[in-house]
């Protein structure tokens, strides 16, 4: 799974306790999982590590 610090994230900075760092999972589009095992360069590694737009996430509150 791949994470990347999400402490600025609109959605995630709501999550865990105020001084912990936020992490979001890294979605890689269909057309990308190749490109991303084949990589080689960190570089070119680093430009699949970006955030989602936070539009596309849904959060639920927690049923307890």
């Amino acid at each position: 799974m791949l994470t990347i610090n999400a402490d600025n994230d609109s959605v995630f900075r709501r999550f865990h306790k105020p001084e912990d760092e936020k992490r979001s999972v890294v979605i890689l589009p269909d057309d990308a999982w190749g490109d991303w095992l084949r990589c080689t360069a960190v570089a070119d590694a680093q430009g699949f590590l970006r955030a989602s737009p936070s539009i596309s996430l849904s959060t639920h509150a927690d049923p307890r």
